[in-house]
Protein backbone atom coordinates (compact mmCIF):
# COMPACT_ATOMS: atom_id res chain seq x y z
CA UNK A 1 0.00 0.00 0.00
CA UNK A 2 1.28 3.78 -0.82
CA UNK A 3 0.13 5.43 2.18
CA UNK A 4 -0.18 9.46 1.38
CA UNK A 5 1.65 11.66 4.19
CA UNK A 6 0.86 15.13 5.38
CA UNK A 7 2.54 16.74 2.65
CA UNK A 8 0.67 15.22 -0.38
CA UNK A 9 -2.31 17.20 -0.07
CA UNK A 10 -0.97 19.23 -2.99
CA UNK A 11 -4.29 20.16 -5.26
CA UNK A 12 -5.58 21.87 -2.16
CA UNK A 13 -2.46 24.81 -2.22
CA UNK A 14 -4.05 27.82 -4.31
CA UNK A 15 -0.56 28.14 -6.15
CA UNK A 16 -0.12 25.05 -7.20
CA UNK A 17 -3.90 25.15 -8.57
CA UNK A 18 -3.17 27.71 -10.31
CA UNK A 19 -0.22 26.78 -12.05
CA UNK A 20 -1.89 23.85 -13.00
CA UNK A 21 -4.25 25.51 -14.81
CA UNK A 22 -2.03 27.34 -16.57
CA UNK A 23 -0.30 24.32 -17.67
CA UNK A 24 -3.61 22.94 -19.04
CA UNK A 25 -3.82 26.03 -21.03
CA UNK A 26 -0.49 25.62 -22.53
CA UNK A 27 -1.18 22.40 -23.30
CA UNK A 28 -4.92 22.91 -24.77
CA UNK A 29 -2.76 24.07 -27.95
CA UNK A 30 -1.31 20.56 -28.00
CA UNK A 31 -3.30 17.65 -30.08
CA UNK A 32 -3.59 15.38 -26.67
CA UNK A 33 -5.89 14.34 -24.10
CA UNK A 34 -3.88 15.04 -20.67
CA UNK A 35 -5.10 13.47 -17.50
CA UNK A 36 -4.17 15.23 -14.18
CA UNK A 37 -3.94 12.86 -11.98
CA UNK A 38 -2.68 13.23 -7.81
CA UNK A 39 -0.09 10.32 -7.56
CA UNK A 40 1.56 9.25 -3.61
CA UNK A 41 4.71 11.70 -3.25
CA UNK A 42 7.93 10.85 -1.27
CA UNK A 43 8.30 13.93 0.26
CA UNK A 44 8.72 13.94 4.47
CA UNK A 45 8.36 10.30 4.11
CA UNK A 46 10.50 9.04 6.80
CA UNK A 47 12.67 6.17 4.82
CA UNK A 48 12.63 7.67 1.84
CA UNK A 49 14.47 11.10 3.45
CA UNK A 50 16.94 8.65 5.61
CA UNK A 51 17.58 6.51 2.01
CA UNK A 52 18.11 9.62 -0.01
CA UNK A 53 20.96 10.93 3.17
CA UNK A 54 22.36 7.99 3.27
CA UNK A 55 22.80 7.74 -0.28
CA UNK A 56 24.08 11.21 -0.58
CA UNK A 57 26.87 10.31 2.35
CA UNK A 58 27.95 7.17 0.22
CA UNK A 59 28.47 9.31 -2.70
CA UNK A 60 31.54 10.97 -1.38
CA UNK A 61 32.73 7.68 0.38
CA UNK A 62 36.36 6.81 -1.20
CA UNK A 63 38.66 4.81 1.06
CA UNK A 64 36.54 1.86 1.42
CA UNK A 65 35.85 -0.55 -1.67
CA UNK A 66 31.79 -1.05 -3.06
CA UNK A 67 30.07 -3.87 -1.22
CA UNK A 68 27.27 -5.73 -2.34
CA UNK A 69 23.82 -5.94 0.13
CA UNK A 70 20.70 -8.69 -1.02
CA UNK A 71 17.54 -7.15 -0.64
CA UNK A 72 15.87 -8.60 2.06
CA UNK A 73 18.58 -7.56 4.96
CA UNK A 74 18.17 -3.62 3.28
CA UNK A 75 14.57 -3.81 4.01
CA UNK A 76 14.47 -5.62 7.30
CA UNK A 77 17.12 -2.99 8.16
CA UNK A 78 15.12 -0.41 7.08
CA UNK A 79 12.06 -1.18 9.02
CA UNK A 80 13.87 -1.98 11.76
CA UNK A 81 14.88 1.87 12.41
CA UNK A 82 12.68 4.04 10.19
CA UNK A 83 9.13 4.43 12.13
CA UNK A 84 6.53 6.36 10.05
CA UNK A 85 5.47 9.20 11.90
CA UNK A 86 1.45 8.91 13.07
CA UNK A 87 -1.35 10.14 10.53
CA UNK A 88 -2.49 13.63 11.87
CA UNK A 89 -6.10 13.72 9.44
CA UNK A 90 -8.75 11.87 10.72
CA UNK A 91 -9.54 10.24 7.87
CA UNK A 92 -6.44 9.42 6.69
CA UNK A 93 -5.96 7.51 10.23
CA UNK A 94 -9.21 6.49 9.67
CA UNK A 95 -8.76 4.76 6.25
CA UNK A 96 -5.32 3.44 7.16
CA UNK A 97 -6.38 1.95 10.28
CA UNK A 98 -6.19 -1.48 10.03
CA UNK A 99 -3.30 -1.56 6.77
CA UNK A 100 -1.19 -4.95 6.76
CA UNK A 101 1.36 -4.91 4.12
CA UNK A 102 1.25 -8.68 4.28
CA UNK A 103 -2.45 -8.60 2.87
CA UNK A 104 -1.49 -5.65 0.41
CA UNK A 105 1.55 -7.51 -1.41
CA UNK A 106 -0.98 -10.73 -1.73
CA UNK A 107 -3.88 -9.44 -2.93
CA UNK A 108 -2.66 -5.96 -5.38
CA UNK A 109 -1.48 -7.66 -7.88
CA UNK A 110 0.45 -4.56 -9.75
CA UNK A 111 1.92 -1.28 -8.99
CA UNK A 112 -1.00 0.33 -10.81
CA UNK A 113 -4.14 -1.39 -8.79
CA UNK A 114 -1.39 0.46 -5.15
CA UNK A 115 -1.58 3.43 -6.80
CA UNK A 116 -5.23 3.23 -7.46
CA UNK A 117 -5.89 2.89 -4.60
CA UNK A 118 -3.53 5.09 -2.42
CA UNK A 119 -5.58 7.65 -4.82
CA UNK A 120 -8.60 6.59 -3.55
CA UNK A 121 -7.35 6.33 -0.19
CA UNK A 122 -6.25 10.04 -0.02
CA UNK A 123 -9.57 11.23 -1.67
CA UNK A 124 -7.32 12.69 -4.94
CA UNK A 125 -8.56 10.21 -7.56
CA UNK A 126 -10.49 11.30 -10.46
CA UNK A 127 -13.42 8.64 -9.66
CA UNK A 128 -14.13 11.82 -7.46
CA UNK A 129 -15.82 14.85 -9.18
CA UNK A 130 -14.64 16.72 -6.12
CA UNK A 131 -11.46 16.04 -6.62
CA UNK A 132 -11.42 17.22 -10.59
CA UNK A 133 -13.51 20.32 -9.73
CA UNK A 134 -10.32 20.96 -7.73
CA UNK A 135 -8.31 20.82 -10.55
CA UNK A 136 -11.05 22.31 -12.89
CA UNK A 137 -13.33 25.32 -11.66
CA UNK A 138 -15.57 23.80 -14.07
CA UNK A 139 -16.59 20.42 -13.24
CA UNK A 140 -19.68 20.27 -11.44
CA UNK A 141 -18.54 18.21 -8.25
CA UNK A 142 -21.82 16.88 -7.85
CA UNK A 143 -22.23 12.77 -7.78
CA UNK A 144 -23.48 11.66 -11.28
CA UNK A 145 -25.12 8.16 -9.67
CA UNK A 146 -27.41 9.90 -6.95
CA UNK A 147 -27.63 13.84 -7.67
CA UNK A 148 -27.32 14.22 -3.60
CA UNK A 149 -24.40 15.98 -2.66
CA UNK A 150 -20.39 16.35 -3.60
CA UNK A 151 -18.88 13.17 -4.74
CA UNK A 152 -16.20 12.97 -2.33
CA UNK A 153 -14.27 9.88 -0.79
CA UNK A 154 -16.87 9.91 1.61
CA UNK A 155 -19.61 10.06 -0.46
CA UNK A 156 -18.63 7.56 -2.87
CA UNK A 157 -17.99 5.19 0.18
CA UNK A 158 -20.71 5.61 3.06
CA UNK A 159 -23.23 7.80 1.54
CA UNK A 160 -24.44 7.34 -2.25
CA UNK A 161 -27.62 5.71 -2.66
CA UNK A 162 -26.45 5.00 -6.13
CA UNK A 163 -23.34 2.66 -5.35
CA UNK A 164 -25.30 1.06 -2.24
CA UNK A 165 -26.14 -2.36 -4.05
CA UNK A 166 -22.36 -2.64 -5.35
CA UNK A 167 -21.03 -2.39 -1.94
CA UNK A 168 -23.39 -4.64 -0.77
CA UNK A 169 -22.51 -7.38 -3.29
CA UNK A 170 -18.51 -6.42 -2.84
CA UNK A 171 -18.20 -6.19 0.83
CA UNK A 172 -21.22 -8.07 2.31
CA UNK A 173 -22.34 -4.52 3.42
CA UNK A 174 -24.08 -1.57 2.11
CA UNK A 175 -22.49 0.92 4.89
CA UNK A 176 -18.50 -0.05 5.64
CA UNK A 177 -16.40 1.67 7.27
CA UNK A 178 -13.55 3.73 5.52
CA UNK A 179 -10.86 1.27 7.44
CA UNK A 180 -12.35 -1.48 4.79
CA UNK A 181 -10.61 0.07 2.34
CA UNK A 182 -7.05 -0.74 3.64
CA UNK A 183 -8.34 -4.17 5.36
CA UNK A 184 -10.04 -5.50 2.34
CA UNK A 185 -7.39 -3.99 -1.20
CA UNK A 186 -8.67 -6.56 -3.71
CA UNK A 187 -12.14 -5.58 -2.67
CA UNK A 188 -11.50 -1.99 -2.12
CA UNK A 189 -9.79 -1.99 -5.84
CA UNK A 190 -12.25 -4.52 -7.47
CA UNK A 191 -15.13 -1.79 -5.84
CA UNK A 192 -13.13 1.51 -7.32
CA UNK A 193 -12.61 -0.25 -10.22
CA UNK A 194 -16.35 -0.12 -11.01
CA UNK A 195 -16.55 3.62 -10.70
CA UNK A 196 -13.16 4.55 -12.73
CA UNK A 197 -13.78 7.52 -14.87
CA UNK A 198 -13.13 6.51 -18.96
CA UNK A 199 -10.30 9.34 -19.94
CA UNK A 200 -11.37 12.83 -20.01
CA UNK A 201 -10.36 15.63 -22.95
CA UNK A 202 -9.68 19.13 -21.07
CA UNK A 203 -12.48 21.58 -21.04
CA UNK A 204 -11.22 24.89 -23.03
CA UNK A 205 -13.25 26.77 -20.10
CA UNK A 206 -11.16 25.87 -17.68
CA UNK A 207 -10.24 29.11 -15.01
CA UNK A 208 -8.16 29.44 -11.45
Amino acid sequence: MLAPTQTQTVFHHPQVLTRSWQQQQQQQQVKVNVDIQWVPGHMDVPGNEAADKAAKEAAIITDDPPRSVSLAPALSCVNRLIQDLPTEHPRTALVYKKINQAKDQAELKSRKDAVFLAQICSGHCLSFKAYQHLVNAAVDPTCPRCGEGPRTLEHWFLECAGTESTRQDIFGDANPSLEVLTDEPRKAVLYGGTQRPPPQKLDSTLSP
